[in-house]
């Protein structure tokens, strides 16, 4: 835990060995896994593969943002899904005979997890390793919660170079 008293967002990730901070490239797989899927994202780049991995008490998700700057990331989660989306903006102008027109272009890419079990509110973390995205999410011990969403706020000074 670092001086604030929040976790460390990789803490849940270096609880299953072997993973270390500088092997943050694969999601440690536990002996009693209960689900690996392997997926193809849709990005700007080429094709990159998606890990996930559901044991006893967490899932875990690996995304790779090869060319997305994790600034234009937002992670949101719910009782059963985990929902990322990319933001990007571009400001192009065109030359007219009488100046410039400028057009402003906005794309979503919305990529939703649906989880087959509940996760509790408030225990999901997310870090940023390298060129990907980690994020983990405890199962929820109750039978049924209250609805609720979650706007998981992260830490995105690391692909900036700093910290």
């Amino acid at each position: 835990m670092n001086a604030t008293m929040q976790p460390d967002p990789l803490e849940l990730f270096e609880a299953s060995p072997p993973f270390t901070r500088t092997s943050c490239r694969q999601i440690p797989a536990s002996r009693n896994a209960s689900t690996i899927i392997r997926l193809h994202p849709l990005t700007r780049q080429k094709e990159s593969s998606v890990e996930i991995v559901g044991d006893e008490s967490q899932y875990r998700i690996v995304l790779p943002l090869t060319g997305i700057d994790p600034r234009s990331v937002y992670v949101f989660a719910t009782p059963r899904s985990l929902l990322i989306e990319f933001r990007f903006r571009k400001m192009v102008s065109h030359p007219t005979i009488h100046g410039f027109v400028t057009e402003n272009i906005k794309q979503r890419i919305s990529r939703e997890f649906s989880l087959p079990g509940e996760i509790e509110q408030g225990t999901t973390t997310v870090a940023v390793c390298g060129d990907s995205l980690y994020i983990a999410a405890r199962k929820s011990q109750e039978e049924e919660q209250r609805p609720w969403s979650q706007l998981v706020h992260f830490d995105t000074r690391a692909s900036l170079g700093c910290v």
